[in-house]
């Protein structure tokens, strides 16, 4: 699952109670976890579970147990996001560390602890916010790992402040790049729109804007197909068809099973440079 999905999974999701929880592992990443790693608590695991670090043959990190302590940590991660009183984006960032540290299951703690961080981050902000996020940390592994290294050193006292710090940094690394993308794409968007209302008649000018966003902000892997053109303007496939001969020139064929066209970058420069 990408991530694209994962923040439509997010949509349905909520981290209101411990049970919620469990419910992301299922959907999230119980399918692809080992037979030996598989869970054997009521909602959580109920035996040892360890970070190794070869090099040195010692456990860097050991998560809670019994499964009744992971429940109760839980239990108070998920108040202290609620009720606390402190900045929302403060609180997001600790109760990561706090998940990370409880490490409810055998495996797939990291993936389900950057898909809450990710939810919590989409509702507070937006979906950018968080799939942005979730690519600052992939570019910053090294920075996000120390981070929770620091944080564990028993020296620390368990100050989460640097921890905070440090994510706060990443998000901010985030926007920051929202803002780079985002701004020239909504230029082109103006210039686009001002352009095709003057120059082309409602249908012509719905199909051509449709493409041209999909080109500027959709999914490369994932473009309109000629069903989705009908079911979004409303119009039978003979109408889009017309209107493919129409504009060839401007369109660019990249699959034919289901049939895709995209906007050629040639007419999207021409009027957006």
């Amino acid at each position: 699952m990408d991530q694209y999905k994962e923040i439509e999974l997010n949509k349905k999701i909520k981290v209101d109670n411990v049970r919620d929880i469990r419910a992301i592992y299922d959907k999230l990443v119980s399918n692809e976890i080992n037979e030996q790693d598989k869970l054997d608590g009521e909602l959580f695991r109920k035996n040892f579970v360890g970070v190794h670090d070869g090099s040195t043959n010692k456990y860097i990190h050991v998560g809670l147990q019994p499964e009744t302590k992971i429940v109760e940590f839980i239990g108070e991660m998920l108040t202290f996001l609620k009720y606390f009183d402190a900045p929302q984006p403060f609180k997001i960032m600790a109760s990561h560390y706090l998940f990370e540290y409880i490490h409810p299951f055998y495996d797939g703690n990291g993936r389900v602890g950057r898909f809450i961080i990710a939810k919590l981050l989409s509702d507070y902000y937006d979906n950018y916010t968080a799939l942005t996020f979730s690519y600052v940390i992939n570019r910053n592994k090294s920075k996000y790992y120390k981070a929770f290294m620091t944080a564990s050193n028993h020296l620390n006292c368990g100050d989460l402040t640097e921890f905070i710090d440090t994510m706060l940094e990443l998000l901010i690394a985030g926007q920051e790049r929202i803002l780079d993308e985002l701004i020239p794409k909504m230029d082109a968007t103006e210039k686009l729109t001002l352009y095709l209302t003057s120059h082309y008649k409602q249908i012509d000018y719905e199909f051509l804007y449709l493409l041209s966003m999909d080109k500027l902000f959709g999914n490369k892997r994932n473009r309109l197909t000629l069903i989705d053109l009908e079911n979004i303007l409303g119009v039978g496939r003979v109408k889009i068809n017309n209107t493919i001969k129409k504009y060839d020139n401007y369109l660019v064929k990249i699959k034919s099973r289901p049939t895709i066209y995209e906007i050629s970058d040639e007419f999207l420069n021409s009027i957006i440079k």
